[in-house]
């Protein structure tokens, strides 16, 4: 009867220790559900307030151009860098210098939001490249201008393209929670998100890269930011930050979904613009009537395309970029056309009476920002001091030197808009450095200009013949018995 006792005793014990054991096995798998849980609400109110974050911004470049004139398209807010300048979620009025980059705070109320928070309840941090961020100004920002961030994951491998064309524009940092060495305490500045604006506070810098190196006069210089791993961003590590970045192509589609750069339809600013172009040639040469003669194209490498003041025609270049001054085509030998006092600046002057604003009305800002876009091709017949009487220009004999373009005849110069980059241009330009050089010329103009205008006109029938490429806006000025005439290509 005992023995029974006791094996009854040891199978009840048996039993405690087994459900104890199963108890605390499932209490910790709850306690483990429960972690898990947590992470993943606190990784989707991250993720989800990053993308909010960056739906804004790019809401802010659209309305941007719509509030602004439409020249300045394109443009980032600044961060909230510092809080003594302006209110708490208020981008700065200017961020650092010119072409330089920027890092601070999430300006939440300037792209129209209240407070972004992560999943540690920590509010959002901003980097905007120094080539698209609105203040100080710009002197040039298109399609074309790159990004100057990049984005690491801790292996410190891009988490991008490494071709400065997919360079991020733009970073969004979720900083996540507090680490080692970080202090966040309060400051007044900061009522709605608390903590400070000491970035070493919230951002971790990898093995190859030290934030703390970044200042506001950094010009030109490429900022590298780590994204940590999910993994590692869940635990008190070396780095928790989370980053979604906007690259260039994701910016300008949404542009392009306002209709402003299309050439297609019936009207449009950069349309208008590359018209206004033609007819301030036609203006430019009936004012000698005696010859109508136009202007040489002008450099095509420059050692920087952001400034205007490198856009000047050449000697002899019947093809180049459309020239901002024209000092080589009103040289000495030429009776000067331009009457006003700021005679040589063709396009447009600082003091608003450039030739062709004075003669079309066209956008100077517009002109400044997409300036390294527009092409011209002069014929031979009507470069500048041409000695063939007009009526003698584009026909048999004495010389046929004109242009061709899809059939049409007697063209006396083309102005081209170059369009969107093709898939095999890459408008990386550091490759041609030479305008001297045949070779770099003519690899600068197929970056720009697509398979049917790929060639360089040198004045004789083999070169005259182009195509109206749908990728790239033609505009003609065409030789008439009573003057030239803007028309369709």
């Amino acid at each position: 009867m005992m023995e029974n006792r006791s094996q009854c005793g040891f199978a009840l014990l048996t039993f405690m220790i087994v459900m104890v054991g199963l108890g605390a096995f499932g209490l910790s798998r709850l306690l483990d559900s429960s972690v898990e849980d947590k992470q993943k609400q606190s990784r989707e109110k991250t993720r989800e307030s990053l993308l909010q974050a960056k739906e804004a911004l790019l809401g802010y470049a659209v309305d941007f151009l719509v509030e602004n004139d439409l020249g300045k398209m394109g443009r980032l807010p600044c961060p909230d860098v510092d809080g003594s300048l302006n209110p708490e979620g208020v981008q700065d009025p200017s961020c650092g210098d010119k072409d330089a980059n920027s890092l601070g705070l999430f300006p939440f109320k300037s792209v129209g939001l209240g407070k972004l928070e992560d999943g540690h309840g920590q509010c959002l941090w901003y980097a905007v490249s120094g080539s698209y961020k609105n203040n100080p100004d710009l002197d040039m920002i298109n399609w074309d201008s790159t990004g100057m961030l990049n984005v690491e994951d801790e292996a410190a491998s891009l988490k991008h393209s490494a071709a400065p064309a997919d360079f991020p524009i733009a970073a969004i940092i979720a900083p996540g929670a507090v680490l080692s060495g970080q202090d966040r305490t309060p400051d007044v500045t900061l009522p709605l998100c608390g903590g400070n604006h000491d970035r070493n506070n919230y951002l971790e810098s990898g093995t190859n890269l030290d934030y703390s190196t970044y200042t506001s006069d950094d010009v030109g210089s490429i900022w590298s930011f780590l994204d940590a791993s999910f993994s590692s961003g869940l635990s008190n590590g070396d780095a928790n930050d989370q980053i979604v970045f906007i690259t260039r192509r994701e910016l300008w589609d949404r542009v392009k979904q306002t209709k402003v750069l299309e050439t297609a339809t019936a009207s449009g600013p950069i349309k208008e613009l590359t018209n206004k172009l033609a007819e301030c040639l036609v203006s430019y040469g009936d004012e000698g009537l005696a010859d109508r003669s136009l202007i040489y194209g002008g450099r095509l490498v420059l050692p920087d395309y952001q400034d205007r003041d490198e856009y000047r025609d050449r000697v002899g270049r019947l093809y180049g970029r459309f020239p901002q001054d024209i000092r080589s085509s009103n040289h000495t030998t030429i009776p000067l056309k331009i009457s006003h006092a700021d005679e040589k600046r063709f396009v447009v002057s600082p003091s608003g009476n450039g030739y062709c604003e004075t003669n079309t009305g066209l956008d100077p800002i517009l002109w400044e920002n997409w300036k390294d876009q527009f092409f011209v091709v002069v014929a031979k017949d009507f470069e500048p001091g041409s000695i063939l009487p007009y009526n003698n220009r584009c026909t048999a004999f004495p010389g046929s030197n004109c242009l061709k373009i899809n059939g049409k005849t007697n063209v006396a110069a083309i102005v081209f808009f170059a369009g969107e980059r093709s898939n095999d241009q890459t408008r990386d330009l550091t490759a041609f450095t030479n305008d001297n050089s045949l070779s770099d010329r003519s690899g600068l103009w197929n970056e720009y200009l697509d398979a049917g205008n790929r060639h360089l006109y040198d004045g004789t029938t083999a070169t005259d013949d182009f195509v109206l490429d749908p990728g790239d806006y033609s505009v003609c000025i065409v030789k008439n018995p009573a003057g030239l005439s803007v028309e369709a290509c």
